[in-house]
């Protein structure tokens, strides 16, 4: 990943975290908050995606595939509250997903 990506990938997802946890303890709920969310969590995603790759389009194969997968359940958790997409099992679906993406990236792969 580049350091600019990673950099603002990962301001944007710490970010999307706080909201994330905050909002709701607080209260805090206004039209467009969804859709807001939405959007950050698929902007962090689309940045840490594109980090995950060189100029030439070559996968930096260190280090990336907890990202890459993070990356994926960021912006499929975007898409999915924008498009009120559901269907059986997209909940342990994503799950999985978000367990294997935090198991890659504590082990460094």
């Amino acid at each position: 990943m580049t350091k600019w990506n990673r950099d603002l990938g990962l301001t944007l997802l710490g970010i999307w975290l706080v909201l994330q946890a905050l909002l709701p303890l607080l209260g805090i709920n206004f039209n467009g908050l969804d859709v807001l969310l939405a959007v950050l969590a698929i902007a962090a995603g689309v940045v840490i995606l594109l980090g995950a790759f060189n100029v030439g389009g070559v996968l930096h194969a260190r280090r990336t595939v907890g990202f890459i997968l993070l990356a994926i359940w960021l912006i499929l958790t975007g898409l999915i509250a924008l498009i009120n997409l559901t269907f059986p099992g997209l909940d342990i679906i994503m799950a999985i997903g978000a367990i294997g993406a935090g198991i890659l990236i504590l082990i460094g792969r």
